[in-house]
């Protein structure tokens, strides 16, 4: 079912919150999350603020990434949602109350996006069953973030592995302007744990080079790459 004007919201900058709150869309309640996993895995991250206050950096990030999956799109919303938390979630966390919409938007805007996204990936790798690590289907995907620019004005794009087979992001880095995905996707591949026979890989025709099949058969015998 299309929209009115579909195409004009695809092709716009950003989404208005009527079509962000989708009351269709599948999201995730609190009690489906393991905050306390999630807040142990983003301990690794590194904290921007030169004087550590009293809401540890790692439940901060918990709380807005919890937000995220439970829904919350906007920084507001994300404050709202953290706000109308009990006293008791929050402390549990090591926080004496619900942190202020500043600190949350400093937040987002100042932490290591690359190390807080390979803190997550891999929380969310620990979390296949071990059924679905018996025969894996790893997607690479490369897109353009809808609403999202560099200082300079240019779109910021990102390269994705995916675990198709457990649902999983297993890897995310952000695609320099100076270069194109292949070398990325390169790097990517290299960090992978040893694949097995069962693995396949695919990816769009521009990844159809010699360099990244090498890369691939240097993990594992066979592998086959579409």
């Amino acid at each position: 079912e299309l929209k009115l004007n579909a195409l004009g919201k695809l092709k716009a900058p950003e989404l208005t919150p009527s079509d962000v709150k989708n009351p269709r869309q599948k999201v995730l309640t609190l009690e489906h999350l393991d905050l306390q996993s999630l807040k142990k895995a983003l301990d690794s991250v590194p904290d921007y603020r030169e004087h550590v206050g009293i809401y540890p950096m790692s439940a901060i990030l918990a709380l807005i990434i919890t937000a995220v999956l439970t829904g919350e799109t906007t920084a507001k919303d994300i404050y709202r949602w953290i706000d109308s938390l009990s006293l008791m979630l929050l402390k549990s966390l090591g926080c004496r109350k619900a942190p202020s919409y500043s600190m949350i938007w400093r937040t987002i805007t100042n932490v290591d996006h690359q190390a807080l996204c390979a803190a997550l990936t891999k929380w969310l790798s620990d979390k296949i069953p071990e059924d679905d690590r018996l025969c894996k289907i790893l997607s690479l995907d490369g897109k353009a973030l809808r609403a999202a620019s560099k200082t300079a004005g240019k779109e910021v794009h990102v390269l994705t592995l995916i675990d198709t087979v457990a649902k999983v992001i297993i890897h995310q880095e952000a695609v320099n302007a100076k270069t194109n995905e292949i070398p990325v996707a390169q790097k990517m591949l290299e960090k992978q744990l040893a694949l097995n026979a069962k693995t396949i890989v695919t990816a769009d025709a521009l990844h159809t080079q010699r360099k990244t099949a090498e890369v691939i058969l240097k993990k594992t015998l066979p592998t086959s790459s579409q």
